[in-house]
């Protein structure tokens, strides 16, 4: 390919080589001519820029770096002292400034990057670091592969083409997981994979079923764990089972694994080396049929699935995969394992190349498969676990100590006690310990001046070599109980390995420690220390991979995190990616607090250089698993943009991220203090609960209606809010908030109707009447109903034509038998609301009320007549009969049957006497109307107990001035239910209200027609009433605080008076004596 680097030119001229901090810019040759481009983000601004592998800088142009910052003002351009020379050339770049700032590749990679901004026109160049963080380069400076190195080498490579192909499947036999049947198989909830995932994840899944690594579950899956998506820096994804809950039900296979000391010393006199290393290793053995439900897992689309192959995750494979893999290479002379790790050494070269054919062909024959660039083939020299084994001898690996070595100059008394707090640790082991440290003691006294001589130096230089001599660091014993000490500071992380020894003692076997990014400064201190647990587990893999071991932490919370509880309590994003990637390690974490932590001192040195800088593939991946979760809970609507700019410019949330940091967490609000172990901060600046943005107060109110634009339910709402987003009270403003929307509140459901208030018994018989009309019947009459509300007595009357002038001529001939009454209840119809109706009356001498609009239940005496007239309408023309001339009889019967309510017949509550019918009768002279009154005011009462039961009344609490919504006729199944425009309640009389509207018109309604108005709250308003109820609260806190001290001090001096108790006093009776 004509784009890929050809030759790099790296020679510098001393004339210009003046200062440390000198940068260069090269020039990359490709045999096209043409300069490799790509396109990046810088910011917020998209750039075209040259990779240039030579560069030791990132350079741009002054118009390039002016786009960036319209597009982002937080970038701003600082000072620079640096100098930039071009190839070749002895005279600087004229630089106008530098700027730090995110810079991510179309994989969607990304770092924080500093870049140089040029004053005159030139090309925007990447150099090699950036590049090669981004993905962007690989180059293989100084190295060539052995396969091209070794002519026999790559002879016998070259028989085996297939053993470099693929992941491999080991023939003839299946790994069988012991699975505890007394462990009751758990279902666990699925993880939510973004959307801007399910893509690859589907993708992924397609290629493991095609591989055979994974099959489709068929039936019922008792076991169900986790899927987790984790994002690889080259774009691609890695698929991953959280199994700790069934790692419960494992059991472990114990396999005798061989000691780093037996292989060493079986190496002894070895002067040519093999490692090879497996491609994928545990996914190449076959998982028996019997284990494999164990496994499964549910895929966003296809349904469970299992796996067909050994994971990783499970807590018996490494001893699975190291017992395989041993019985396999076991034939091979002079050849070991342990877990994936296969070396063999010879004690010359002819004898190695025949053996390590007769390796690859054992691996090639079972289907295992190897990874070329991580294999070396008969080499000099190799690293057994930190240890150089060559021909003269094995030494230590330099870089285990390199961490004490590297520690500067302590500047401080505090820090010389955190290095002499380290070394006293290891005093036994190191000759007049007490003399060698005893300037550095000086320096620790109280009321001395810290000064740092030239004894001092030399007494640190000696201590360090002590330190880093043999008796030191002891061998590595995979037999030994093994514990890993770790801790973090604000600025570094360290973490010592230690073994117990055979006089019971623990000491130490290698050290750690590295500085912090700027990045990863800004994490919670829970997340820096868990970031120090996986440093410590990482950087000491070789000799912790496969083994049970003990992690001592000196913060409490990681103890519980780290437990494997099916009900644990969610953590940030970035704890739960971490405590994945260490679910292959098996250990358990205890606390012990920080004066004896014997990292400490390690994690308060930080390494001079750019070591810090430099991040693993572990840590870069989880700060990539929270960039994508950030971006994917981000609401459509909204840009990742907004929510940083609104954080930065949030006190409250820049308050609680200064709090994470610095590990004031007794300072959080307490909403946040609460779900502090779940919090942390992405690099944009965001603030996470969990998977969850915490979102900034200004953006609040805004998402709720993005959330709510298609008018669902306060639930499905909530639930949308919830799987992205999160801040305190969220779900109370979003129930106020919808409680408020104008459209819900037109469609939603009417208000529980108010408890019942029955009407009371008037006070003598006919004086309070109700009117109505029943009908039309399919015969064109309608029947005028006319009832008493004491004595419940009907009259009828029916019509063919139903006007004022017909119902008036009846009632005076009604009236003209019984007399006139006092009051006379009706609803609106036209022939009631008249003029003339209304006029006649009034000259009668008759009060004439009507009921609520749309309310018949207010007219409730005669609506129940008007069912038993129509019921007895009906039978009549089930039996054939005509309905007109059986009303009389219906009447009669009627007024002489006890009524429910009064326990007396109408006919004799109104006349006083009972009325002759075809039933034999006799006669009772009982007229009590108190007894009457008594039964009817316990039949409503009852009747008032069972209606409110059933429709579930409740008081409404309405107010004269209140905003309501008034149902309104539906006409279509586009009627809403309530009317859009509110009114005003103007006066409430029990349960009818009167209501203005927006033109002035008076309405009457009952209470169960309205809803009480919600209103959106003015910001203003709001501010200007919590004042208020401030000012009212102090005041009201003031008065009463003068009135107590008023109170004591009239206590005080008014003469306290002694009195006996005034209690009647009673003997026993058992004392009394008859």
């Amino acid at each position: 390919d004509s784009g890929n680097v050809r030759h790099v030119n790296q020679e510098k001229s001393r004339d210009y080589l003046q200062d440390s901090d000198d940068k260069f810019l090269f020039t990359v040759n490709t045999s096209s001519g043409k300069h490799p481009e790509t396109q990046v983000q810088i910011g917020h601004t998209k750039v075209n820029i040259l990779i240039d592998s030579g560069a030791s800088v990132n350079l741009l142009n002054y118009p390039i770096f002016q786009q960036i910052q319209k597009d982002d003002n937080r970038i701003q351009l600082q000072k620079t002292n640096a100098r930039i020379f071009a190839y070749g050339t002895p005279t600087p770049l004229e630089l106008a400034g530098e700027f730090q700032a995110t810079v991510t590749s179309a994989s969607g990679t990304f770092k924080t990057a500093k870049f140089y901004v040029a004053q005159k026109k030139s090309k925007c160049i990447l150099g090699y670091e950036s590049s090669s963080s981004l993905g962007l380069i690989i180059l293989n400076i100084n190295t060539l592969n052995p396969v091209q190195q070794d002519h026999d080498v790559r002879r016998i490579i070259n028989k085996h083409p297939k053993l470099f192909e693929g992941t491999g499947n080991l023939k003839g036999r299946e790994v069988k997981l012991e699975i505890d049947p007394t462990v009751t198989p758990v279902a666990q909830t699925n993880r939510k994979i973004p959307h801007s995932m399910k893509t690859k994840v589907n993708k992924k899944l397609q290629e493991m079923r095609e591989e055979g690594i994974i099959e489709k579950v068929e039936g019922a899956t008792p076991w169900l764990s986790p899927l987790i998506a984790i994002p690889k820096k080259s774009g691609d994804l890695r698929l991953v089972l959280d199994m700790r809950i069934p790692n419960t039900a494992l059991a472990r296979r114990r396999v005798q694994i061989p000691t780093v000391n037996e292989i060493l010393q079986k190496m002894e006199g070895a002067k040519v080396f093999t490692e090879v290393d497996l491609s994928q290793g545990y996914l190449q053995l076959p998982l028996a049929e019997e284990s494999r439900h164990i496994t499964a897992f549910s895929t966003p689309e296809d349904g469970p699935h299992r796996f067909t192959r050994l994971i990783m995750g499970a807590s018996p494979s490494g001893e699975h995969f190291h017992e395989i893999i041993h019985e396999l290479i076991k034939e091979v002379p002079d050849c070991a394992n342990i877990s994936d790790n296969i070396w063999l050494w010879s004690k010359d070269r002819e004898t190695h190349l025949k053996r390590l054919d007769q390796l690859l062909t054992i691996l090639r024959t079972n289907g295992i498969t190897l990874k070329l660039p991580k294999c070396s083939f008969a080499v000099p020299q190799i690293n057994v676990f930190g240890h150089i084994v060559s021909e003269k001898g094995i030494r230590p690996d330099s870089t285990k100590v390199e961490a004490i070595t590297n520690a500067p100059h302590p500047t401080t008394a505090s820090e010389v006690r955190s290095f002499l707090g380290l070394t006293n640790y290891c005093s036994r082991y190191i000759p007049d310990y007490s003399s060698l440290t005893f300037p550095l003691r000086q320096l620790t006294k109280k009321n001395v001046t810290f000064h740092w001589d030239h004894s001092h130096e030399k007494a640190l230089q000696s201590l360090k070599n002590a330190i880093t001599t043999s008796p030191v660091l002891a061998h590595y014993n995979l037999t030994a109980e093994t514990k890993v000490v770790v801790d973090a500071s604000p600025w570094a992380l360290g973490s010592v390995l230690l073994q117990k020894q055979a006089d019971d003692n623990y000491r130490p076997i290698a050290y750690g420690s590295r500085s912090l990014t700027d990045v990863e400064q800004k994490y919670g201190h829970i997340e820096k220390e868990g970031l120090a647990i996986v440093f410590g587990c990482e950087h000491f893999h070789m000799y912790l991979y496969g083994r049970s071991f003990e992690l001592e932490t000196d913060h409490r919370p990681l103890e519980h995190i780290y437990k494997a509880k099916l009900q644990s309590k969610p953590t940030s994003a970035r704890l739960e990616r971490w405590r994945l990637r260490l679910q292959e390690y098996d250990f358990h974490v205890i606390y012990r607090p920080g004066p004896s932590n014997l990292a400490d001192p390690l994690s308060r040195l930080p390494k001079d250089g750019k070591e810090g800088s430099k991040r693993s593939n572990m840590e870069a991946c989880a700060d990539r698993y929270v960039h994508y979760m950030t971006q994917a809970q981000t609401p459509n609507a909204m840009k990742l943009e907004d929510i940083q700019r609104e954080t930065l410019a949030d006190p409250e949330l820049q308050q609680i991220k200064q709090n994470l940091q610095n590990n004031q967490v007794y300072k959080l609000p307490k909403a946040y203090k609460l779900i502090a172990h779940e919090l942390c901060i992405t690099d944009q600046d965001i603030l996470l609960r969990g998977d969850r943005i915490v979102l900034p107060n200004k953006l609040r109110q805004q998402t709720i209606s993005l959330a709510h634009e298609d008018h669902t339910g306060m639930v499905r709402c909530k639930q949308r809010l919830r799987s992205k987003l999160w801040w305190p009270e969220m779900d109370k403003q979003v129930e106020e908030r919808i409680r408020c929307c104008h459209p819900c509140q037109l469609v939603s459901k009417s208000p529980r109707p108010e408890p019942m208030e029955p009407t009371k018994l008037p006070k003598k018989p006919w004086s309070k009447l109700a009117i109505d009309v029943c009908g039309p019947f399919p015969t064109g009459e309608q029947v005028v109903v006319l009832t008493d509300y004491y004595s419940r007595w009907p009259e009828v009357k029916i019509l063919k034509s139903v006007t004022s002038k017909n119902i008036l001529d009846w009632l005076l001939s009604v009236f003209a038998t019984h007399g006139f009454p006092d009051e006379i209840k009706s609803d609106n119809a036209s022939y009631f609301v008249s003029t003339e109706f209304k006029d006649t009356l009034t000259s009668w001498g008759i009060e004439h009320k009507t009921v609520t609009e749309y309310w018949p239940q207010a007219n409730g005496q005669v609506e129940r007549f008007n069912q038993v007239l129509e019921k007895h309408i009906l039978t009549a023309q089930a039996e054939g009969k005509a309905w007109k001339p059986t009303i009389p009889i219906m009447l009669l019967h009627y007024r002489n049957t006890p009524h429910r309510m009064t326990g007396r017949t109408p006919s004799s509550l109104l006349m006083n006497r009972e009325v002759k019918t075809k039933l034999p009768s006799f006669e009772q002279q009982t007229n009590d109307e108190t007894e009457t009154r008594k039964k009817d005011e316990e039949e409503k009462e009852k009747a008032k107990k069972y209606t409110d039961k059933k429709r579930k009344a409740s008081p409404r609490n309405l107010e004269v001035g209140n905003k309501v919504l008034v149902t309104q006729k539906h006409r279509n199944k586009f009627t809403t239910k309530f009317h859009p425009d509110p009114m005003v309640i103007t006066k409430i009389n029990g349960t009818q209200i009167v209501l203005k509207d927006k033109n002035g018109t008076q309405h009457r309604r009952n209470s169960s027609h309205v809803k009480l108005y919600q209103e959106i709250p003015d910001p203003e308003e709001e501010i200007q009433s919590d004042r208020k109820h401030d000012r009212q609260t102090e005041s009201r806190e003031e008065n009463t605080e003068a009135t107590q001290t008023e109170t004591n001090q009239n206590t005080t001096e008014t003469e306290i008076v002694l009195r006996r108790s005034t209690r009647n006093r009673k003997q026993p009776d058992y004392l009394k004596v008859g």
